[in-house]
């Protein structure tokens, strides 16, 4: 972007409304998870995880709230991949998908 304009439009942007620098994107250990019988499926960020989350899981469920925020924690830095690893895993067992967790 140069100064006030966006960089796709032209158009001025207010403060409020510039763009926000996208998080760098880090990764996990992979886990594969059953999509449906017989067909799995291997995430390794949090962009995959986020979308198992959002289709196996409800979110009223506690560890669904966990690993959501793990995923965004993960993207800014904030939290160690293992451990969103293991809440992501946590919360799609919880949901009853099987997970191949070597």
């Amino acid at each position: 972007m140069a100064g006030n304009k966006s960089a796709r439009s032209g158009v001025s942007l207010r403060s409020s409304q510039r763009e926000a620098p996208m998080p760098s994107k880090q990764t996990i250990r992979p886990v594969s998870y059953e999509e449906k019988p017989g067909t799995f499926l291997v995430v390794n960020d949090a962009e995959g995880m986020g979308r198992a989350l959002l289709t196996y899981c409800k979110p009223d469920d506690p560890s669904f709230r966990r690993a959501a925020k793990s995923c965004v924690w993960l993207e800014h830095g904030e939290l160690e991949p293992e451990e969103v690893r293991a809440d992501f895993v946590q919360a799609l067992t919880s949901a009853g998908v099987f997970v191949r967790d070597p």
